[in-house]
């Protein structure tokens, strides 16, 4: 088959999974406060932005500032959207071990039609939306018993358009490791929706480390939905760092399809102002002898509202299973709210599940403790934030990028000092 050849098959084939999610979003419509997995989400930004869609408009992207960005961050491996399109002339053009090709470009037809939206939320409006729309994407491959010595950057640029939409696919070849970090950058004052959509497949063996931080303007409303489907021995981490934005809804689904898999899910919501995030996760375990581990905590002042939606689901097969869930949130205000529903859903009976859940305030003993050592109240408001923040912070394996992200929450907090 010709490159014409595969781009048209491609081409037809997209365009069947449009038609297919359109038809579908035409009867369900975009979800609204009356569907149980929404009902905590303010919708007032978000459907303003829904009515205002100039998606398809051309935005003028000021590429010399882009370029500016990446190289005063420094990084090595750099994968760019721009308005939500990949842009290979921006991206890094040889990563080792790893095939990077916009959706019509692909090498592995078979692989792309085999796994292309068979993960998604058919559900979920936002999803079909996405499928709707989007004719083009980044489809990401990760060559077999491939160690990746530094991370993988993947930069969402977005300038002057109502509703941005990427789409990427991820494949890990067995025996596979690597390690991705997403930033979301907002270059105009416009206040833009991203609506975000990953596949992830991570082969049999292999180790995935994937690392959001979610830290944009205040402009920016970010939907992001993400899909996991892990095979045998499979190692999934997904660490979430939500200190920016206006509004923040994370789905973030993973399907065990092996034995002796192992998903962690960790998450640092810090937020203030009017401020909402939405961590909404579902642990979907299919197979014996497989572990979940879910570790958030967040702390919320001013106005702002957290929204924490776990939900662990084991099927009859899945024995000899270990799941644990563990949420817990600091209220700096009075204003300031957090609604909280852990869930757990098991059709076996030999197994271990335990969820917590945990709201309220600085320990005011800790607090005068800090304030009679000669630190002020608001600096030690911030320690002992850190202090709650760093089980998770831990987690992170890259000590590089440990660093940064605690230089993101040392400005959130005001700090001026090194953590």
């Amino acid at each position: 088959m010709n490159t014409h050849d595969t781009i048209s098959e491609i081409s037809d084939f997209i365009q069947q999974k449009q038609r297919e999610a359109n038809a579908a979003f035409s009867t369900l419509g975009f979800p609204t406060k009356k569907h149980e997995d929404w009902k905590y989400v303010s919708f007032k930004a978000i459907s303003s932005l829904l009515e205002e869609n100039q998606e398809n408009e051309p935005h003028f992207i000021d590429i010399s500032l882009i370029q500016e960005i990446l190289q005063e961050k420094q990084t090595k491996q750099n994968i760019v959207f721009l308005n939500g399109n990949f842009s290979s002339d921006l991206s890094t053009k040889n990563i080792q071990s790893c095939s990077i090709h916009s959706f019509h470009k692909s090498a592995n037809i078979v692989d792309f039609q085999r796994l292309y939206n068979t993960s998604i939320d058919n559900g979920n409006g936002f999803c079909l939306y996405n499928t709707a729309s989007v004719s083009e994407g980044l489809y990401m491959e990760i060559e077999s018993n491939f160690v990746s010595k530094e991370p993988i950057f993947i930069y969402f640029f977005h300038h002057n358009s109502s509703v941005v939409q990427p789409r990427i696919l991820l494949t890990l070849g067995k025996n596979s490791q690597v390690s991705c970090v997403e930033t979301h950058i907002n270059l105009s004052n416009k206040l833009v929706l991203e609506n975000a959509v990953m596949e992830c497949f991570v082969g049999e063996n292999a180790q995935l480390s994937w690392t959001k931080i979610q830290n944009d303007t205040n402009n920016s409303v970010l939907i992001d939905s993400t899909f996991i489907t892990q095979s045998k021995n499979s190692t999934a981490k997904v660490s979430t760092i939500s200190t920016g934005n206006k509004q923040i809804r994370n789905s973030l689904h993973f399907f065990q399809k092996g034995t002796n898999c192992n998903s962690i899910l960790n998450g640092i919501s810090i937020l203030d102002k009017e401020q909402e995030v939405d961590n909404h996760t579902v642990v979907h375990h299919f197979e014996l002898n497989c572990e979940s581990h879910e570790l958030y905590r967040g702390i919320y002042n001013d106005f702002s509202h957290g929204i924490f939606n776990g939900k662990v689901l084991v099927e009859k097969e899945a024995q000899k299973l270990n799941a644990y869930q563990q949420n817990n949130s600091i209220l700096l205000s009075e204003n300031a709210s957090i609604d909280a529903k852990p869930q757990l859903e098991i059709f076996a009976d030999d197994v271990k599940c335990s969820h917590g859940c945990t709201i309220g305030q600085f320990d005011d003993d800790a607090l005068f403790y800090l304030q009679t050592r000669g630190i002020p109240k608001a600096e030690a408001q911030a320690l002992l934030t850190i202090a709650f923040v760093n089980e998770v912070l831990e987690q992170i394996d890259n000590e590089e990028l440990q660093s940064e992200i605690s230089e993101i929450i040392s400005k959130k907090l005001n700090l001026q000092f090194d953590l």
